[in-house]
């Protein structure tokens, strides 16, 4: 009898000692894959410069842009939870280029790029004076075009255009064409 205890507990032993060497195995590879993940460059570093309400960018006429990102406005947007390489995939690392493409708004919009190509915006295109995905749709507050607060929507769409000379003549000529 006293050997089938001797037994059973050098079984049970065994069984606690490869829990305890699996459960520390799990720990150290979660703890090793979280530590990694704080030192590596994460899209969410993007907010440690863009989230300065008083980063900007002169061009070489000497207008000033703003460069800060709302991460609130993400939230109230069409694209809630991305990350910011989702739509500016041309960043690698952080910090980034000064200069980079535009966001990759066909990556998704499939269909929305050929609508364009159909459109008034689209036979400009060629010109320096086509209009973007942003400057009709904004970059990071986009919303659907049922919001009240869509650049989009059709209350908001003559402000949207008005924003400079050159929507103008794109608005006239979407207006007064057959």
């Amino acid at each position: 009898m006293i050997r089938v205890q001797s037994l059973c507990f050098k079984t049970s032993m065994k069984q606690i000692n490869k829990i305890i060497f699996t459960r520390f195995h799990c720990a150290l590879i979660l703890w090793l894959g979280i530590a990694a993940r704080a030192f590596a460059q994460d899209p969410l570093d993007c907010q440690s410069c863009h989230g300065d309400k008083d980063l900007a960018v002169t061009d070489s006429a000497g207008v000033s842009r703003s460069l800060f990102v709302d991460a609130a406005q993400m939230e109230h947007s069409v694209h809630p939870g991305f990350d910011c390489v989702t739509c500016h995939a041309d960043i690698k690392e952080i910090p980034h280029a000064e200069r980079l493409a535009p966001a990759a708004c066909g990556a998704c919009h499939e269909d929305a790029i050929t609508e364009l190509a159909e459109s008034v915006h689209g036979k400009s295109e060629a010109s320096a004076d086509a209009p973007t995905c942003g400057d009709c749709h904004g970059s990071h507050e986009i919303r659907g075009r049922a919001d009240s607060l869509s650049w989009v929507n059709p209350r908001q769409l003559g402000f949207t255009c008005a924003r400079n000379a050159i929507n103008l003549r794109c608005l006239a000529a979407s207006l007064f064409t057959t």
